[in-house]
């Protein structure tokens, strides 16, 4: 685009006794033409404006690979790709994460990229070979992240539309180490147990591409959709389990740890969450989670989408927990 900057305050004289407009500094950039005001109308934000267009260079570099001392293509930022814990010790990438390097980002041999497992290991690696369909990789440094304090387990009603999705990309982001998705009474998704295997590994590539974008090293567990009957019945045994709930019962986040502090004299290692469909949990469902130890929570008293209760609840575990 064209940036035509106008200063008010020019040491230019005018271009002729009768243009009394003041000088303008053009900078040449391909696309749209900006002109701000004259003086006569410019504001205080207009003035801010010409300040920030003053600041910038004319001339731009475009992005590009460069070149470190031992002559190895670095990008500015690097990218990540997944590789699974079973062929770690191949360091290659395979289907998916192979077309995705070669076929959309162009990376070439030695180029430089971040390599997770998604149980906390992370490598910086280099490309050595590119064969049909395969990236054969060499490690150059790797580290290790460790798990959040808290292992975080969230239940979830699946709800309608690509809602579940939106969950799961961000329970990744918020460092969730289990996802149990629930078919409750009223549910309106119903998940045939033919289709079960296929839905949980959509949403684990979900988890994946999360986990890839926002730099999680642990991705996690992923069980097929199950009724809060038989979740229940069968789950883990929990520091603190909770349930979202619009009842009158329901008791805030802070008083439960803070109840739990005083009992035990630290923080939950391990929480569950029980978060209903629209509508909420049926009143049978509800009773059977608190029977199973569940404690009623609040979160608000503005009724919110399910989605919605699934990242506050989330996020409120994370800054209380972890």
């Amino acid at each position: 685009m064209t940036i035509i900057l106008c200063t008010k305050g020019s040491s230019k004289k005018p271009r002729n006794s009768s243009d009394k407009r003041p000088f303008s500094a053009v900078a040449h950039f391909p696309s749209t033409v900006y002109r701000p005001p004259f003086p006569d109308e410019a504001t205080q934000n207009d003035s801010i404006l010409l300040q920030l267009f003053a600041n910038l260079k004319l001339k731009t570099e475009e992005d590009g690979p460069k070149t470190d001392n031992s002559g190895l293509k670095v990008s500015k930022k690097m990218h990540r790709f997944y590789l699974p814990p079973a062929r770690w010790g191949a360091m290659t990438l395979e289907n998916g994460e192979a077309h995705h390097c070669v076929d959309v980002l162009r990376l070439d041999q030695r180029s430089k990229m971040v390599v997770f497992d998604g149980r906390g290991t992370e490598t910086t690696a280099e490309i050595v070979t590119i064969e049909k369909g395969r990236v054969r990789l060499r490690s150059l440094s790797s580290s290790k992240t460790e798990r959040l304090r808290c292992a975080v387990t969230l239940a979830q009603a699946v709800p309608k539309g690509k809602k579940m999705d939106i969950i799961v990309q961000k329970a990744t982001e918020l460092g969730v180490s289990r996802i149990v998705p629930l078919l409750s009474e009223r549910t309106v998704v119903q998940v045939e147990k033919e289709d079960a295997p296929k839905k949980r590994e959509k949403w684990e590539q979900i988890a994946i591409e999360a986990a890839k974008q926002c730099g999680q090293n642990w991705l996690p567990d992923i069980v097929e959709p199950t009724t809060p009957k038989r979740f229940l019945a069968d789950m883990d045994k929990y520091e603190v389990s909770l349930i979202a709930s619009l009842q009158n019962d329901a008791r805030a986040f802070k008083q439960i740890f803070a109840d739990f502090y005083e009992q035990h004299g630290k923080r939950p290692v391990s929480a569950l969450i029980l978060i209903g469909p629209e509508g909420d949990f049926t009143p049978a469902e509800a009773s059977l989670a608190k029977s199973a130890g569940c404690i009623p929570i609040t979160l608000g008293p503005i009724v919110l989408r399910s989605e919605t209760a699934a990242i506050f609840c989330l996020s409120v575990l994370a800054y209380e927990l972890q």
